[in-house]
């Protein structure tokens, strides 16, 4: 009976398609979450003058000078809203035809 035991068993699934062979791995693998967010402590430490000479190739972002040039561009978008608001009121008020009431007696 052994033989017909060994016979039935069905292969292990495959769930989701997982461990095919055209697979690989997409990166070094992660020991723990902080290695996403912090430098492994195993790796050495970079020289200062190693550091300085790799500032200026990275560009830092300047933030306070795109919040200015942001607030600078809505501001003038408000002011010519509000300057063409204030244009079509008043060629409204100057095609509004004068009305008198008729007088009663």
């Amino acid at each position: 009976m052994s033989e017909i035991e060994e016979s039935l068993e069905e292969p292990e699934a495959n769930l989701y398609n997982a461990k095919k062979p055209w697979h690989k791995p997409d990166g070094p693998p992660v020991q723990n979450s902080d290695s996403l967010f912090y430098e492994n402590q195993a790796t050495p430490q970079a020289a200062p003058d190693e550091e300085e000479q790799e500032a200026p190739k990275r560009k830092r972002a300047n933030y306070k000078k795109r919040y200015d040039d942001l607030k600078k561009h809505y501001d003038n978008r408000v002011s010519q809203f509000k300057q063409r608001e204030q244009e079509l009121l008043a060629e409204t008020r100057a095609a509004q035809p004068e009305y008198e009431a008729p007088k009663s007696t």
